[in-house]
């Protein structure tokens, strides 16, 4: 299958492994936790400050927001005035013009969504499928 190799010795795996010893040294050693060393709390690690600090600018922006709704000024509630007397200016609008109303008026009046037409009757005795007795 394989022919062996002339210089096995060039071609030996396993001499990493004497070699292991030189790649072990430089790893860094593990940090244990000191139990005697007592652990700071959350509001004083940089990570508490954090929360801190964005718990107190949340605080003032709401401070701000609520204190601009309060002391906006009400709106006066207005009172919706008819002009029922006003007079209506009638323009001439010439054959053109009379012809577009006309036209406006027909298309108001042909509304498909305004018409009343009953639905067509259904016959449900209509198969296309025979039934099967």
């Amino acid at each position: 299958m394989f022919a062996p190799t002339p210089n096995t010795e060039a071609f030996d795996q396993t001499q990493f492994g004497s070699e292991g010893l030189y790649f072990d040294a430089n790893k860094p050693t593990p940090v244990i936790n000191d139990p005697s060393k007592p652990k700071p709390k959350f509001w004083q690690t940089s990570q508490g400050r954090m929360v801190l600090v964005v718990m107190a600018v949340f605080a003032v922006i709401l401070m701000v927001i609520s204190l601009a709704w309060l002391l906006q000024p009400k709106a006066a509630t207005t009172v919706d005035q008819t002009f029922d007397d006003a007079e209506v200016e009638v323009l001439d609008l010439g054959p053109l013009g009379e012809k577009a109303k006309a036209l406006r008026s027909q298309l108001k009046a042909a509304d498909p969504a305004k018409e009343l037409d009953p639905q067509p009757p259904i016959n449900i005795e209509l198969r296309l499928d025979p039934l099967k007795e």
